[in-house]
């Protein structure tokens, strides 16, 4: 039988999601950048994830909505322009670790 390693400590955590190991989905910014994530992670640390994650999937990309879907698993987030602030924030979600400085903590915050 193979050993088991339940710790999951915010150390792995973060290994598995800078390594975009077992990712099931992309978030993409208004510029273009991609984030690959872990849907049933972020859902469950974050109710705007979870939200994001039950959008109607039928639901085509409008002009002026604030989130869509265009692929079965790539996620369209408008509201957030700030690639280094949302990257910050997922870093945060994933490893619990945080880097403010007077550039970001606005668009964090």
């Amino acid at each position: 039988m193979a050993d088991y390693d339940s710790t999951g400590t915010p150390g792995e955590i973060l290994k598995l999601k800078l390594g975009d190991d077992l990712s099931d989905g992309v978030i993409v910014l208004p510029g273009g950048k991609r984030f690959a994530i872990h849907k049933a992670f972020l859902g469950g640390c974050s109710q705007f994830f979870r939200a994001l994650f039950r959008f109607d999937r039928a639901t085509p990309c409008e002009p002026d909505a604030k989130t869509c879907r265009t692929h079965q698993d790539e996620y369209h987030v408008t509201p957030i322009t700030c690639e280094d602030s949302f990257e910050e924030v997922l870093k945060w979600i994933y490893g619990h670790d945080l880097t403010l400085t007077a550039g970001n903590a606005k668009a964090i915050l």
